[in-house]
């Protein structure tokens, strides 16, 4: 009998055959699927796959914590320490005004530019592990957060990324990109 249409799913082979001589239509279907045992075998390694899976994000999400935990009060130094020494690069190059740096603690700093009531604030939130620095000048405001990224390549690192671009940044790029927006404000 040739086979005129032929429907396969997992497991079920469906044929339709009309036969030669007497022309009658008929409907087979044949079972290919796997036994009790192996559909068994099958369904475990699918939920071992999946759980194995589960683990490593559990895992890695750990290790990111971790990483942001160990290094972001190091990189908070980082950033406060670029913005005292573009300060002081600012000053010493005899450039107008004078830019006065002080760390209020170890979790904020401001800059202010002298006889001016203007502000550059820096704030590190240990909480949420986050970076704030915020302007204030006579005719201008701005606010930029910035948020730990854990890099899991090699040994692991952090980088900072920026609320408002979703772009990864340097301690350098910050205090240069904020103290160039504070000085021409």
């Amino acid at each position: 009998m040739p086979t005129i249409l032929r429907f396969q799913c997992p497991g079920v082979i469906l044929s339709l055959a009309i036969g030669k001589d007497t022309g009658t239509l008929r409907l087979e279907h044949k079972m290919t699927g796997e036994n009790a045992n192996q559909w068994a075998e099958s369904v475990q390694r699918e939920i071992d796959a999946n759980r194995d899976a589960e683990q490593q994000i559990v895992k890695s999400v750990t290790l990111r914590r971790e990483l942001v935990s160990e290094q972001m009060p190091s990189l908070w130094e980082e950033v406060y320490g670029e913005f005292r020494s573009h300060c002081e690069a600012h000053n010493n190059g005899k450039m107008r005004g004078t830019l006065v740096f002080s760390l209020g603690n170890s979790h904020a700093f401001t800059v202010c530019k002298d006889g001016f009531p203007d502000e550059l604030a820096g704030i590190y939130d240990p909480t949420t592990k986050g970076i704030t620095i915020a302007i204030e000048t006579r005719n201008w405001s701005s606010t930029e957060k910035f948020v730990p990224s854990a890099v899991l390549e090699d040994e692991g690192h952090v980088i900072l990324v920026s609320r408002g671009t979703g772009k990864g940044t340097t301690p350098k790029r910050i205090a240069q990109s904020a103290l160039k927006e504070f000085l021409t404000h």
